[in-house]
C-alpha cells in the first residue's frame, strides 16, 4: 500500500500515529504565497493563501503517486481499527472511478447511489450530480492517471476538496473509517494566521 501524508512543518501529522505498520511518505505543503493580483473569482473563500497551500499542497505530494496511492491529509484520524480493510474493499473499486473519497462532509446519502457493499457495515456510494457537493479530500484513494490530471490544473481559488468532487468522476465510503481532527486548525490556516 503506497500511502502519501500531505502535512505542514506548522504541526503534528495526527494520522502518523496510525501509520506505525505503514510505510508512508509525508509531503509537507509549501508556504505559497497568492501571486500579485490575484483575484478571488469565486468569492468563496475566508483564507485564499491557506487554500493555495492546502490545494497546491496536495498536486505536489500527489507526485508521489505510483499506480495507485492512499492519500491522507495529516489531520485524518481512524475511528476503527478495521480502516485498512474498509481502504482496500474501496481500492477493488477504483477501476470504475477517478478517486474514491474515504470521507465526506455536508452530503445527504440520499443524493447517493450504492454501488458496493465493502462489509463491516460500510458502502461504496456514488453521487447522482457532481454538482453542489462540499466533499473532503482528507482520506482518498487515488490513480496516477487522476493525479497527473489534477497536479495540471492551476489554482483559482476553487478549493482542491471542492474541485476533486465536481471535477472527476468520484465514489465515497459511508459511513467515514476516519475523523477530521481539528484540535490543530485546519490545513488552510497553518502558517497563515497569527
Amino acid at each position: 500500500m503506497n500511502i502519501i501524508v500531505v502535512g505542514s512543518t506548522h504541526r503534528r501529522a495526527l494520522v502518523t500515529e496510525h501509520l506505525q505498520h505503514h510505510q508512508h511518505i509525508q509531503h509537507n505543503c509549501a508556504d505559497y504565497n497568492l501571486p500579485e493580483g490575484w483575484v478571488d473569482r469565486h468569492k468563496m473563500l475566508y483564507n485564499p493563501t491557506g487554500c493555495l497551500r492546502a490545494f497546491r499542497g496536495h498536486q505536489d505530494a500527489l507526485e508521489h503517486v505510483r499506480t495507485v496511492s492512499l492519500v491522507f491529509e495529516d489531520d485524518a484520524v481512524p475511528v476503527t481499527f478495521l480502516w485498512p480493510t474498509i481502504a482496500l474493499a474501496a481500492l477493488a473499486h477504483l477501476d470504475n472511478f477517478d478517486w474514491i473519497s474515504l470521507h465526506g462532509r455536508e452530503y445527504f446519502l440520499k443524493d447517493f447511489t450504492k454501488v458496493a457493499d465493502l462489509g463491516h457495515g460500510y458502502g461504496l456510494y456514488t453521487n447522482n450530480s457532481q454538482y453542489g457537493i462540499n466533499g473532503c479530500c482528507m482520506a482518498y484513494w487515488m490513480k496516477k492517471q487522476t493525479a497527473e490530471r489534477f497536479r495540471g490544473i492551476p489554482f483559482d481559488g476553487f478549493p482542491a476538496d471542492h474541485y476533486l468532487w465536481q471535477r472527476f468522476k468520484t465514489a465515497l465510503v459511508d459511513p467515514s473509517p476516519f475523523r477530521h481532527d481539528r484540535s490543530q486548525g485546519s490545513l488552510i490556516d497553518v502558517g497563515t494566521r497569527a
